[in-house]
């Protein structure tokens, strides 16, 4: 994030890496604390600055490098296996040879480049970008960019925004990037650039369910369901409209079939992929992530095959719509709720039609409406 001058009310929101801090002096720089971060290191400028913090309580942490060739701020950190680059370029400055220290897989460039280019949104080129394209390091990454996703940079003067903030990631040895994804935020209190959110690693889906209870009749009791029902079914009357029945029958459901829904749950999660996160959490190899990773992909499409071959319109039409209705989900258009209400509507409408009327005026409304009525 480039906060564009750093002050104690801007620390309140801080939670991510920070850019142009405009700090003069380390000393300075370190009174900003932010709550669950520890400031790693700085480096300060009058104009641009960096200042990269970290979480509490995070090990396995170093600086590997701090340069500031030909005006462009560079920092390297390393989190245990991941490289971390950060960079700042302030325009108008050319690219040294070379342009960024060259790291292992995994490791992430990030930062402002300030560089045109028509892969992140810009109508054409600039000899920056092609200075950095044709760098050796450059050569093998991977462009973090959605151009969904909003700008990082809204220019007050201009009006108009653009994305110098970026992230490349380095590739496996097979040619697959880096696992990550990237989120713009909105605006940030007297800063230009966009808040960014970078999630590097390996992630399984969570799925947010919806609040509604479900019976789950695969783990029913039906033994002790039908021995309840039996029970008390010959104290109730034989009617056709019988509310004791109904409640009997609610009843026995409510207590041997089970009723719940899960908040957050990871579709086609195993025993066979819940020992392999156990073994992730205690040897963080990213091969076993990995390795998960395939197994749950290999389960879900199990599980998609064998609904699409069980698609029947003739018998099980409900279930088939059911599962169309689910695949469109994630497309549904979120409907907000309006700023103006139905009465406050009806209310401006009942104020502006007190008019003064004489008396002959009033009557004759009265009785065209009575009339019509």
């Amino acid at each position: 994030l480039s906060v564009e001058g750093l002050s104690h009310a801007k620390c309140d929101y801080l939670s991510r890496v920070l850019k142009e801090t405009h700090a003069q002096d380390c000393e300075w720089a370190a009174e900003y604390k932010i709550l669950g971060y520890e400031l790693i290191t700085t480096m300060n400028d009058a104009k641009h600055s960096l200042a990269m913090y970290i979480r509490h309580g995070l090990k396995d942490v170093s600086v590997l490098e701090e340069s500031k060739a030909m005006g462009i701020s560079i920092v390297v950190i390393r989190i245990r296996q991941l490289t971390i680059t950060n960079v700042y370029r302030p325009p108008n400055l050319e690219w040294p040879k070379p342009a960024l220290p060259s790291f292992p897989h995994p490791a992430v460039y990030l930062g402002d480049f300030n560089s045109n280019h028509s892969q992140w949104g810009y109508s054409k080129n600039d000899a920056a970008v092609e200075q950095l394209t044709d760098l050796a390091s450059f050569t093998d990454v991977h462009l973090l960019f959605d151009p969904k996703q909003p700008s990082t940079f809204c220019s007050a003067r201009w009006n108009t925004e653009h994305n110098p903030d970026l992230c490349f990631l380095t590739k496996e040895n097979s040619g697959v990037p880096l696992q990550a994804s990237r989120t713009v935020l909105g605006n940030f209190p007297c800063s230009q650039h966009h808040p960014t959110i970078m999630h590097v690693g390996f992630g399984a889906p969570l799925i947010e369910s919806t609040p509604k209870l479900c019976k789950n009749f695969c783990k029913a009791n039906w033994v002790a369901y039908t021995a309840k029902v039996e029970d008390e079914i010959h104290r109730i009357k034989s009617i056709p409209e019988n509310d004791c029945f109904i409640d009997l029958l609610i009843k026995a459901a409510m207590k041997h079939i089970p009723h719940n829904y899960h908040k957050v749950y990871t579709p086609c999660w195993q025993p066979e992929t819940e020992a392999l996160f156990k073994e992730y959490e205690k040897s963080s190899d990213p091969d076993t992530a990995k390795v998960l990773l395939e197994s749950l992909s290999s389960a879900c499409l199990k599980r998609w095959n064998e609904t699409v071959e069980g698609l029947d319109f003739i018998h099980s039409s409900c279930k088939t719509w059911a599962l169309l209705h689910k695949l469109g989900a994630a497309d549904l258009v979120k409907h907000h709720e309006p700023k103006v209400t139905a009465n406050a509507v009806a209310s401006h409408l009942f104020h502006n039609s007190k008019t003064k009327t004489n008396k002959l005026t009033r009557q004759k409304v009265q009785k065209e409406l009575f009339l019509n009525v």
